[in-house]
């Protein structure tokens, strides 16, 4: 999925595709483990996948879904002043 796509997403979105892409990797793992996957480049790109939809959704340090690079600066900021 691009990032392009994932901005456009709205928050149950995003936590929906986490929960899909986090349920298509634990497949992956037990397929691997049986010998079942060829490809076996589809687990990093679902663990980037997870990781591009994280960094979209709000958190603690994070509560601005618009621009998470810049608030999360700031947080981390504020956190080291204080």
């Amino acid at each position: 999925m691009k990032v392009k796509e994932i901005r456009e997403l709205s928050l149950a979105e995003i936590e929906k595709t986490i929960r899909d892409t986090r349920d298509q990797l634990l497949q992956l793992k037990l397929r691997k483990q049986t010998g079942q996957v060829e490809n076996t480049a589809e687990l990093t790109q679902r663990r980037k996948d997870i990781a591009k939809n994280s960094s979209r959704r709000p958190s603690p340090l994070n509560p601005s879904i618009d621009k998470p690079w810049k608030t999360s600066a700031i947080a981390e900021k504020n956190l080291l002043a204080s």
